[in-house]
């Protein structure tokens, strides 16, 4: 696997954990409104950062 992709997927994977499981709405109340929308947003850039490099054409709908 490509060395860049894998720590964005680890990365991405460390992001969601985050907010999954029994306190990922507490964490996300926590931060606030507007850092829980920065977080979030975050998160699906990263995923589509990764989507673009195992298919680009599939995110030119996005």
């Amino acid at each position: 696997m490509n060395i860049e992709l894998e720590t964005k997927l680890d990365l991405l994977h460390a992001q969601l954990s985050a907010i999954t499981g029994s306190r990922g709405v507490e964490v996300l109340e926590e931060m606030g409104a507007a850092a829980a929308n920065s977080f979030l947003g975050g998160c699906l850039n990263l995923s589509r950062e990764c989507l673009e490099m195992v298919a680009p054409s599939s995110t030119e709908r996005l």
